[in-house]
């Protein structure tokens, strides 16, 4: 997928959704993987959540909460089809593992300094920012208070939950 949501592809796959899941060490397991719910895949990590049409390779999963119920409310009056530049993420090394990957950084051996942008007065985390403006098409709706933010993109839709700061 493109920079700023310009991407040629418009429906995203299975391993794309993972991008929006926990990580395997997550205590929440349903949320480890995309699962579908009637006419709709989900994919969460419980700061980020992501709905498109259904993939029929994805089967339901009785243990997940559902989705439907959060996507059922009204959308915001305003959106933001830029959004702002965001900064190069930076990277620490992991001292559980220092530096040889284990479950506390998804074996990666590092993980991402915590950054944040506003947007509205609204903070939001960097790092969800620039996965969904990499999706094509891309809105976003930023909500006032701790609401979730929306987001839009050719081919679903999602919500953001801001930060507490």
């Amino acid at each position: 997928m493109g920079e700023g949501g310009k991407g040629g592809d418009k429906e995203l796959t299975q391993e794309q959704l993972l991008k929006f899941c926990a990580g395997s060490n997550s205590r929440y397991q349903w949320m480890s993987k995309p699962w579908s719910e009637g006419h709709y895949t989900y994919a969460t990590n419980g700061c980020i959540i992501v709905r498109i049409p259904r993939i029929s390779e994805i089967d339901e999963d009785p243990s997940s909460a559902s989705a439907v119920e959060l996507f059922a409310k009204s959308r915001p009056c305003l959106w933001v089809d830029l959004l702002p530049e965001l900064s190069e993420p930076e990277y620490k090394e992991c001292s559980v593992c220092e530096g040889k990957g284990c479950d506390d950084c998804n074996g990666i051996g590092k993980y991402e300094v915590l950054a944040k942008t506003e947007i509205d007065g609204i903070f939001f985390n960097n790092s969800y920012l620039r996965l969904i403006k990499n999706l094509p098409g891309c809105k976003f709706g930023p909500v006032s208070g701790k609401k979730p933010a929306w987001f839009e993109f050719d081919g679903g839709d999602g919500f953001l939950m801001p930060m507490r700061c």
